[in-house]
């Protein structure tokens, strides 16, 4: 038997399974892989790095495997590894203690079963179901903003030369939005709206990551929060300007988160 009969054979026997028992495996083989990734000391990270990304790639491929085209080949994968990735980090910040890592990794495997079905939904079509769209929409949102977060602490506690700081979050910045316009509009090709917005986002996100380098605040968690806030004000206000009166219906959501990262900018910045 040819080596591409046996993936073909292979690849036959996963579709036995039932999806939500793969979307299982994959969760608590992420969890376990996360938890096994982070006894490895730190100073390796960069070997161990690249193999639990492969590994991540894989087990989401495992749980939505079926008919990905072009673009999906990342899109679909962005999310749930860049979440894996950024909790494996994480993990080396928080207290070694098993109790408390064991907790955490629960966590993460619950919020991977979830962005594998998120990513699921993509990738048998939301177009039949719009209910089902917006709720995939709002938790990709929600979890992309989160991790925006995350990765915009990452970068402060390096405590990196500024403009490098700036480059490394737009750089972060054109990733998560390229997703999210995306999500808002799935293709198996980029078009030319999604790939302007993008490139506007990143170009915004750099210049107030630099504007923000002169406010004096009294705590650097500050930051990483006023920047997570404009990155959801610059996605959803720009996807959701092509619709005039969506746009109006959400305008006071806008507003309203504008006008907290105003407060968040007065209230935590040293006079």
């Amino acid at each position: 038997m040819s080596v591409n009969s046996k993936i073909s054979s292979v690849i036959s026997e996963f579709g036995l399974i039932p999806k939500h028992v793969r979307f299982a495996i994959s969760s608590v083989a992420g969890g376990l892989l996360l938890l096994a990734a982070v006894t490895v000391s730190f100073q390796y990270i960069f070997i161990t790095l690249p193999i639990f990304i492969f590994l991540c790639y894989w087990l989401v491929w495992f749980a939505i495997y079926e008919n990905i085209n072009r673009v999906e080949w990342i899109m679909l994968f962005v999310l749930p590894v860049l979440w894996a990735l950024e909790w494996y980090v994480f993990f080396y910040m928080i207290p070694i203690r098993w109790l408390t890592r064991l907790a955490f990794g629960l966590i993460f495997t619950m919020i991977f079963y979830v962005l594998l079905s998120v990513e699921n939904i993509y990738n048998v079509g939301v177009e039949k179901n719009i209910q089902l769209q917006k709720a995939a929409i709002t938790v990709s949102t929600v979890f992309l903003v989160s991790l925006c977060y995350i990765a915009f602490q990452m970068v402060a506690s390096f405590e990196i030369y500024w403009l490098l700081s700036a480059v490394v979050v737009a750089s972060i910045s054109w990733i998560f939005s390229l997703k999210y316009f995306w999500t808002v509009e799935p293709q198996l090709k980029f078009d030319t709206w999604q790939i302007s917005m993008t490139n506007f986002v990143a170009m915004c996100m750099f210049f107030v990551s630099v504007a923000l380098t002169f406010v004096p605040f009294g705590s650097e968690n500050t930051r990483p929060v006023i920047l997570s806030g404009i990155f959801y004000l610059l996605t959803n206000s720009t996807a959701e300007s092509r619709d005039p009166i969506t746009f109006k219906q959400k305008s006071k959501e806008f507003i309203l988160v504008f006008a907290a990262l105003v407060l968040i900018l007065f209230v935590t910045s040293q006079k």
